[in-house]
């Protein structure tokens, strides 16, 4: 799991990945779900966005007002 530095309450952060798949495979047959964790125990789920090429993103926003999150990404297929 990778952390989110800096999620101040509300506040967007745009993160990314890269799928392993060729071009045209990412785009038409990967979705990609970010989970993000909090330290408290929280877990939201959002589906992430293709971003051009091989590249996948999603915009996080806390709805903290502190703490740490962390976040991983899954693709199917």
């Amino acid at each position: 799991m990778m952390t989110v530095s800096r999620a101040r309450a509300w506040e967007e952060v745009r993160l990314g990945v890269e799928s392993g798949l060729g071009l045209a495979i990412a785009y038409v047959e990967q979705s990609v779900t970010f989970r993000f964790e909090h330290e408290d125990g929280t877990v939201i789920e959002r589906p992430g966005f293709w971003d051009g090429g091989r590249k996948f993103g999603c915009a996080f926003a806390s709805p903290k007002g502190g703490g740490t999150w962390r976040y991983s990404a899954k693709s199917s297929p």
